[in-house]
């Protein structure tokens, strides 16, 4: 009431009985009451709250999070607001996955490649990676002033049956020679880390090649950015090979397979997850449409029991087609999402230049896009 405009009669002072009182309090104008103040009653114009837009997405967002933490207990709550609690991960109202969780990480021990002997970092290298080069196997193990000793280390590997290669076709130049455990060697990491085989057994096929390339370009990029950024602690990381041998259920007959999935620690405070989608520019719309469907699904409860977090970024990143794919796949993600809109701030969409990813740049640099916004963002946004 203070700040509003009161009158000294009372408003019954000429009502003649209950039937005229009764039409006074049901022909009060909008913002106006009445109210009793030391035994008067006196009519009052109330202060009144501005109309103000709100993006649809925005109100998708808040509308989420509180149908989230209806039936959440108040002790649950104040437990997740609090800096030093684990993320809960409950099986009742699992809520949409959000780009960032604040002030949340999750009990487990930093992921470590380098141990300083060559041939087990090599070791552990390919049975993360799977397929990789020469210069990504020196960069992601910071030995690219040794490209040399690494080179015959993996000669001399070869050679004890540890590791093999392979080539694939290019249109012009020596083509690039790809490393990879044997089978025998998988096995043997696999067992003495206590994990299985991260590829059915069999012989290998070397298919999809390049796109693995590709995987794993984001797999050094994300493994090497605590080296040039302190701030980053890595706690996980998947390859599409290993999530493909472990495809994730979206409902019966339907399974996702990222290219690839990062956990990142920030200041040791906030762990976040991005999944990573390689667009080469040869999926149409319908394929598109549906991987963004199934992602939707993911994020409601399935990525949370799956990789234990609640951060979840979802990048499209775009190594043929430049911009112009981007657009496109911007307005196919538009469409997709449209009854969706407070999932739309989890997907990402950039491009890049193949093989020239630098953590740095990659994961800070404001590059990114997402639907329905124009502002450019970070894969991770830092202060």
């Amino acid at each position: 009431m203070r700040g509003g405009q009161s009158q000294e009669s009372s408003p019954f002072d000429e009502t003649k009985n209950t039937q005229e009182a009764r039409q006074i309090f049901e022909n009060l104008e909008r913002a106006h009451a009445i109210v009793n103040i030391n035994n008067q009653a006196l009519h009052i114009r109330t202060l009144t709250i501005p109309r103000v837009n709100v993006a649809p997405r925005r109100l998708a967002e808040i509308e989420d999070t509180y149908a989230a933490k209806l039936l959440t207990p108040l002790s649950r709550i104040e437990r997740d607001q609090t800096a030093a609690s684990l993320v809960s991960l409950s099986s009742v109202a699992v809520s949409l996955a959000k780009r960032r969780v604040l002030c949340s990480v999750v009990a487990g021990e930093p992921l470590q490649f380098i141990t300083g002997s060559l041939s087990d970092d090599l070791l552990t290298s390919l049975f993360h990676l799977h397929y990789a080069t020469l210069i990504q196997l020196c960069k992601l193990l910071d030995r690219e002033s040794s490209i040399n000793h690494v080179r015959s280390k993996l000669n001399n590997m070869k050679a004890d049956g540890m590791v093999d290669s392979t080539t694939f076709p290019v249109t012009s130049g020596k083509p690039p020679t790809i490393w990879f455990l044997t089978q025998g060697a998988l096995k043997d990491i696999a067992d003495s880390l206590g994990l299985p085989v991260p590829l059915s057994s069999g012989e290998k096929k070397h298919g999809y090649l390049q796109h693995t390339l590709a995987c794993s370009d984001l797999a050094v990029a994300s493994i090497t950015l605590p080296q040039v950024n302190k701030s980053f602690t890595l706690m996980n990381f998947k390859h599409e090979r290993t999530l493909k041998n472990a495809a994730i259920k979206i409902s019966e007959g339907v399974y996702l397979v990222p290219d690839g999935w990062v956990h990142l620690r920030l200041n040791n405070a906030e762990d976040i997850g991005i999944c990573f989608e390689i667009d080469r520019d040869t999926e149409e719309k319908e394929k598109i449409v549906a991987k963004i469907n199934n992602y939707v699904a993911f994020a409601r409860g399935i990525y949370q029991r799956t990789f234990g977090l609640s951060s979840l970024s979802i990048a499209f990143v775009v190594t043929d087609g430049g911009h112009k794919r981007v657009k496109q796949l911007l307005s196919w993600a538009e469409q997709a999402l449209d009854a969706n809109l407070g999932a739309a701030s989890l997907f990402l969409f950039g491009s890049v230049s193949p093989g020239a990813l630098e953590p740095d740049s990659f994961f800070l640099d404001s590059t990114f896009l997402s639907p329905f916004d124009t502002t450019p963002y970070a894969l991770v946004d830092t202060p």
